[in-house]
């Protein structure tokens, strides 16, 4: 009976799968070349509210989504009132609703900082190893932001930190342990497309090995296929098993594996071989930024744009929106009219793309009526009650996520030592239980000079709470401390890669996040109300 149920659910889906597919190709037919171009593109806009602007943008290139950033996002602004006037422009020109994404991927890159839950980074989450709760918290950021009107989050990082030097990734990086990023990103992408906002796993095929930003240079990865499976495209092979939903492409160079010598982005061999068919990916393939020096710094964006898609991308990304978005919508338009692109292409990133919206309930489709409609999508009231457990969840991963390195346990408090903080972080500062005796302070050098006018002599530790290391300074402080007859211990919230090769006696509590809830949870640890981790699987292989 149960092998009888599960052959009839097996049978639903793909009816219902494949009913989808072929409303996307009937949509995809009836559409002029222009429409078609639009839904390819996915470019900014300006403002934080619907205005001339941004609407001419919606009116005259069509685009088959938009991505936000930080200033789309104020205060007075209303973001489900944009993100609907954004839907109505779309679906009475284009007529096909909006991907409307950004990048929340949590921790130091988050686009949307007020009025919804700010969990820690992906390094952090990697070091809970809590991977049911990533999952859960996951989720919840998935319905915080399809609630606003955004359907897809240009997330998780995927990438295998695996150098200390790298400038971008770092602590974006789940960790440098490729299982650890695996299984993390996995469960990111399950909870975020449970809640029907489409995961985004970027960089393919891995930006985690390099020591340039291609933000401004072409880095470039000299490995062999063998080590790129075993470190920098396992998570990727797993997140597909997650059936994540979109794949954002590298401007890296791979020369030992790619005879083209082109950044992933512009590859064949990365987009179409390995992609498309070694690894059976079915769904959309969209470009880091183009705008972006390591993709179109040498040559013609609209070039750049025409190769990514020859290459075997369906979605073309930049994050302006000036003369690029013209330049790269009429370069496509272009290359369609001259046969550069074949039709039958074109339709097939297209009704990839449709057929998205139509599952993902961004858009829907009358087959009485032959017409696409917007869908009015909301959550049950029992999927909103999840939401209760964010607090909690949050909580939970970034006390999870403190880790202590050092000889002793100064993060303990003696009965007879003496406290002084010293930190300018709001939520530390007003989390610590300062006892008699102890004081705060912004600077290390107030902390000394209120040790030097105490009349008796004092058993003290100096809590240095940070986000940047300079080693000079801080080993200079040490010798100072020590010299006073105290200890230090330093409260590091910055990038730990950082302190890789960093051989020193001074203790450190990592938090490896510096969102307000990381660092009250690390002055909970302080006041002593847990021990903090003191080994992390997310490091195993920093030096593979």
């Amino acid at each position: 009976m149960k092998k009888l149920y599960i052959i009839i659910l097996l049978s639903m889906f793909f009816s219902c799968s494949g009913r989808l597919d072929q409303e996307a190709q009937v949509i995809t037919s009836a559409l002029t070349i222009e429409q078609k171009i639009g839904q390819l593109m996915m470019f900014a806009l300006p403002g934080d509210s619907l205005n001339r602007e941004n609407s001419e943008l919606i009116r005259k290139y069509l685009p088959g989504g938009v991505v936000f950033f930080g200033y789309n996002f104020s205060e007075k602004s209303d973001l489900p009132s944009f993100t609907s006037g954004l839907q109505s422009l779309a679906m009475g020109n284009s007529g096909i609703p909006l991907f409307i994404s950004t990048d929340q991927e949590g921790g130091q890159v988050v686009r949307i900082k007020t009025g919804i839950t700010q969990f820690p980074g992906n390094f952090a989450l990697g070091v809970t190893e809590n991977y049911k709760d990533i999952e859960k918290m996951a989720r919840i950021t998935g319905m915080s932001l399809r609630m606003k009107g955004i359907n897809m989050n240009l997330a998780p990082v995927l990438d295998v930190n695996i150098n200390p030097l790298n400038p971008v990734i770092n602590t974006r990086s789940f960790g440098s342990n490729p299982e650890v990023v695996a299984k993390a990103g996995s469960a990111y992408i399950k909870g975020l497309q449970s809640a029907r906002c489409i995961a985004v796993a970027k960089h393919f095929p891995g930006h985690g090995d390099t020591e340039s930003d291609s933000h401004h240079v072409l880095p470039v990865i000299n490995h062999d296929m063998e080590r790129l499976k075993r470190v920098e495209l396992f998570p990727f092979y797993k997140a597909l098993k997650a059936k994540v939903e979109g794949v954002m492409s590298a401007h890296i160079r791979f020369p030992f594996v790619d005879e083209s010598n082109e950044p992933a982005t512009l590859s064949h061999f990365f987009l179409t071989r390995i992609l498309r068919e070694d690894m059976k990916f079915k769904g959309i393939a969209i470009t880091d930024d183009l705008e972006m020096n390591a993709a179109s710094g040498k040559m013609n964006i609209g070039e750049v744009a025409v190769k990514s898609f020859l290459a075997g991308t369906d979605i073309i990304l930049v994050s302006s929106y000036g003369k690029n978005v013209s330049v790269i919508y009429n370069s496509l338009l272009q290359a369609v009219k001259e046969g550069v692109i074949e039709m039958d292409r074109l339709n097939e990133s297209v009704s990839r793309i449709i057929e998205l919206k139509l599952r993902y309930k961004i858009a829907g489709y009358n087959e009485e009526e032959k017409q696409i409609y917007l869908n009015d999508f909301v959550y049950t009231e029992k999927e909103k009650n999840f939401f209760a457990e964010k607090d909690d969840i949050n909580s939970k991963l970034s006390r999870e996520a403190l880790f202590y390195s050092g000889d002793g346990e100064l993060f303990l408090r003696s009965e007879n030592g003496k406290r002084k903080y010293v930190s300018s972080n709001k939520a530390f500062r007003e989390n610590l239980d300062v006892l008699s005796g102890d004081s705060i302070h912004y600077t290390a050098e107030q902390a000394l000079f209120s040790i030097k006018k105490s009349s008796e002599p004092e058993n003290f530790t100096i809590v240095l709470q940070t986000y940047r290391i300079n080693k000079g300074y801080v080993e200079s402080l040490y010798r100072r401390i020590k010299n006073a007859g105290g200890n230090l211990l330093i409260v590091y919230s910055g990038n730990p890669f950082k302190l890789s090769g960093w051989e020193t006696e001074i203790p450190v509590l990592f938090t490896f996040s510096f969102t307000d809830e990381s660092m009250k949870e690390a002055a909970f640890c302080l006041n002593g109300r847990f021990v903090p981790k003191k080994s992390i699987n997310a490091l195993t292989g920093f030096r593979d």
